[in-house]
């Protein structure tokens, strides 16, 4: 199949000045034209698509996913997203926060030798041939996952994981000619689900950040408890998590998903050191209404301010408030 579309904005958008923008896009209309494919051949499925922007660069997918026995599955991934290829709404998969200046190969397998283990492994190696964002050389880099997970029953699962991603930046040093450093970070996380009953389920995670960038090394640490009460016929369903959070700053911070309400979601970065605490709740009046709520707050221990300018909050703590009431007819 094939894509073609057209976007026309109001005013046109400026040139900046910052080097790694030279290849941004400039003016008020673009045009994206688009071929895709997709191909069952036995147990593999191939895809992929090819995509420009008149008058500019072009893109690239290609992949294909195989059942290589009941036991294994593959998948490879190659993408080429060039320096100058404007897209403004693409979500194509990239390192980057959007498919441009990148270049990389990806590949996964599952491994499951029978019902209660599974192992998951992938390797994604990436380029960027132009300038970054406090990246002012064409650089490199690799991230590499692998995750054993272990359900004894249905009521428990155990996982471990472990992840490693190097990139490159700017060396931080005040020299006028800037080089480029490898930038590491480590994860291992342990978790642990359990279901207590079959309203109650509990959740717990530790997990270990460790940050290195030429002499400057951090490590951070998170540990969190969940408890989730979700019976079948009950009018009342919710859950909750208590958090205790450890790092130097924001190189070291660590992420986690967080329930939330309806059609929303919250994935915060903990960081600094103190402790977390949320409660996530849904009320269900009648068939036809339903009320969520959710309450959460966050107490630093070595902050006396939490953000800056208008957002500036004095003191140690910071909490917020969402009220959802939902009617179906």
């Amino acid at each position: 199949g094939s894509t073609a579309y057209q976007t026309n904005l109001s005013a046109p958008i400026a040139q900046s000045k910052q080097p790694e923008n030279k290849f941004d896009f400039v003016g008020k209309n673009l045009t994206n034209v688009s071929v895709y494919y997709n191909y069952n051949w036995r147990n593999v499925y191939f895809f992929g698509e090819t995509a420009t922007s008149l008058k500019s660069g072009w893109a690239t997918i290609n992949g294909a996913m195989a059942s290589l026995s009941p036991q294994v599955s593959l998948i490879m991934f190659h993408r080429n997203y060039q320096k100058n290829y404007h897209s403004f709404f693409n979500q194509a998969i990239s390192e980057a926060s959007t498919a441009v200046n990148e270049v990389g190969f990806y590949t996964g397998i599952v491994i499951a030798p029978n019902r209660k283990t599974e192992l998951t492994l992938y390797a994604d190696v990436f380029r960027f041939p132009w300038l970054k964002f406090r990246v002012d050389a064409p650089s490199s880099g690799y991230e590499i996952l692998s995750q054993l997970s272990y359900s004894p029953s249905k009521r428990i699962k155990a996982a471990v994981r472990y992840k490693s991603e190097m990139k490159q930046e700017n060396e931080t040093s005040t020299n006028n000619v800037s080089y480029l450093e490898n930038v590491s970070k480590k994860n291992l996380r342990l978790e642990l689900s359990y279901k207590l009953s079959e309203n109650f389920q509990i959740r717990n995670r530790v997990e270990v950040v460790e940050y290195k960038k030429g002499l400057d090394h951090e490590t951070g640490t998170l540990i969190f408890q969940d408890i989730l009460y979700n019976p079948m016929r009950s009018r009342f369903s919710g859950n909750f998590r208590f958090a205790l959070f450890d790092t130097p700053g924001f190189n070291s911070r660590l992420y986690a998903y967080e329930n939330d309400v309806l059609y929303s979601y919250s994935v915060p970065a903990y960081q600094n050191k103190g402790k977390r605490f949320y409660i996530n709740g849904r009320y269900r009046i009648n068939r036809f209404t339903d009320f969520w709520f959710r309450y959460a707050i966050s107490s630093y221990t070595d902050l006396t301010s939490i953000g800056s300018g208008l957002d500036q909050i004095d003191g140690p703590k910071k909490s917020d408030i969402k009220l959802q009431l939902k009617f179906q007819f």
